[in-house]
């Protein structure tokens, strides 16, 4: 036989088969690092996030790539953003940074204040741009039915507010008779207003407590809401109020007398507070008794001193007329006849460059209602 005819079988090269090795690990190590990432990368995003929401930033949102965190949102300050990047870098998370879409402010959010007077909503806020003022009206929008007043402004440099479920809220607040306003800063929320007995500030207080903590919501509520139980009028002569006796006073009498009772001990508040002193009442009895003896219509205005956000002022400041008005009804005033208004600090009687002057400030203002 001759040997050139038998085949011989070839021997593998020593190079080719040690690198067709290495190709075939580097492949298989490929396949379960793949397989492991999507397991790793998750882990890692739950450990980010919830570190990031432990300090304090609750609207943002990690997504991780590899072990490279990146953080999208609202964050309140750079002094915040800056605080979350340095929480997300948790256990293996190798960097952190912003998403294209963060927002950062370089104001601080301003609170919401919602008031609902005759079954109709206003509501004031600050939002960074025209996408969030949109869904911040949708939120409402259907709770009220049509019946909605929008003073949203627009500031880029402002945080977008933090509040909770606005839709529950409204309901609450236009379910319940009378004039309104609830201030949302954040997770505290302050209800002024006046209602007609004990039982309806309860439960009203109630009602927004339970649609603010919709979805385990942390909230606390300052109830401020004033009870105006109407009070049988004071004694009066019997030519007091007889029609076409000289006892009667006309607009001009009216308007003499609220100013000479309204002359005595100014009402003055408290920082920060919409509640009636021992003093203050004793002033309000001797307005209260001016406008019995008259037919003449009253505003009552609520002024604050400048300290603070303005849309906050001036829901203080509408509380603190609206206290001053359900004071006056307890005393036999008719609620027809009084108009409560809010200023804020937009009407200074003194300086408010000092505390005297900031406590000056702080005030209800009585006068015949011209309007």
């Amino acid at each position: 036989m001759v040997l050139s005819a038998v085949t011989q079988l070839k021997r593998p090269r020593p190079v080719a088969f040690a690198v067709s090795l290495l190709l075939t690990w580097l492949v298989l190590a490929l396949l379960a690092v793949g397989l492991r990432r999507g397991p790793i990368e998750k882990d890692l995003s739950q450990r980010a996030n919830e570190a990031v929401r432990q300090s304090g930033a609750s609207q943002v949102v990690v997504t991780v790539a590899g072990t490279a965190a990146t953080l999208h949102g609202d964050f309140a300050s750079v002094a915040a953003a800056d605080a979350a990047l340095r929480a997300a870098r948790v256990d293996g998370v190798s960097s952190a940074r912003l998403g294209s879409d963060a927002l950062v402010a370089t104001r601080p959010a301003q609170p919401v204040v919602l008031t609902v007077e005759q079954g109709r909503l206003t509501v004031r806020a600050t939002v960074p741009d025209r996408t969030r003022r949109t869904a911040l009206l949708d939120a409402v929008v259907d709770a009220t039915g049509g019946q909605l007043t929008s003073d949203i402004a627009v500031d880029p440099r402002a945080a977008q507010p933090a509040v909770p479920a606005l839709a529950g809220l409204v309901t609450a607040l236009t379910r319940a008779p009378g004039t309104h306003t609830l201030t949302l800063d954040g997770g505290h929320l302050v209800l002024t207003g006046t209602v007609a007995n004990e039982s309806g500030r309860t439960s009203l207080g109630a009602a927004v407590l339970t649609a603010g903590r919709v979805g385990g919501t942390r909230i606390d509520l300052d109830n401020r809401l004033v009870v105006a139980t109407a009070a049988a009028p004071g004694p009066r002569s019997p030519d007091a109020g007889a029609a076409g006796t000289g006892g009667a006073q006309g607009p001009g009498g009216d308007a003499a007398a609220l100013a000479a009772a309204a002359s005595g001990h100014p009402v003055t508040f408290a920082s920060d507070s919409a509640v009636l002193s021992d003093r203050d009442r004793a002033a309000l009895d001797l307005v209260a008794a001016a406008l019995r003896a008259g037919t003449a219509p009253a505003l009552v205005a609520g002024h604050t001193d400048s300290t603070g956000p303005a849309s906050l002022n001036e829901a203080l400041s509408l509380g603190r007329a609206q206290a001053a008005v359900g004071y006056l009804v307890s005393q036999g005033v008719p609620a027809g006849r009084l108009r409560a208004v809010g200023y804020g600090a937009s009407r200074p009687a003194a300086d408010n460059a000092t505390p005297a002057g900031r406590a000056a400030n702080r005030r209800v203002e009585i006068v015949t209602d011209a309007s």
